[in-house]
């Protein structure tokens, strides 16, 4: 059984990074457009990315296999929240632009194709980002089994003291 959990956690971290890191590629290269233009990216793509990083960073770490990176709990469920803020905020501030009309002269997807690929580039990320918000909800819950399971089957008792390891 430990091994089934530890092997989903390891699939479900990877899916985080690999998430992660399409969502802070898409952003960040919108991002570099603004800067390259001279304009001011929205506060909502910038915490986009921030977000993005600290889940690329968190899943590394947490992708090495140690017992303590099966149950973080209360940062996969923090996590979760970050991105689906993340989701409501670039939803909302690109639901406007429907991929019609106004979508040509919108600067949200002046990113250098057309408005069909901007537009497709723009559903990628939300795509990745509800998909990462729901990888970490995922491995929230699969703490929470592994936790309950530990302490169902009664190993999650008191440690013996170190200088009774040998008995």
């Amino acid at each position: 059984m430990v091994v089934i959990s530890r092997a989903v956690s390891l699939a479900l971290r990877s899916g985080q990074l690999i998430s992660a890191v399409i969502v802070a590629g898409i952003v960040g290269h919108y991002l570099a457009v603004l800067d390259d233009a001279g304009l001011h990216p929205g506060d909502r793509f910038i915490y986009t990315e921030v977000v993005a990083g600290l889940a690329i960073f968190t899943s590394l770490l947490l992708l090495i296999p140690m017992t303590w990176a099966m149950t973080p709990l209360p940062w996969d469920f923090v996590m979760f929240l970050l991105w689906i803020i993340s989701f409501g905020l670039l939803a909302d501030y690109l639901a406007p632009a429907s991929c019609t009309w106004y979508a040509a002269w919108s600067p949200v997807y002046r990113l250098g194709g057309t408005v069909e690929e901007e537009c497709s580039t723009w559903k990628t990320s939300l795509a990745f980002i509800f998909i990462s918000a729901m990888l970490w909800l995922a491995s929230f819950f699969l703490g929470l089994w592994v936790i309950h399971r530990l302490k169902k089957g009664g190993i999650a008792t008191k440690r013996r003291p170190w200088y009774r390891s040998n008995y």
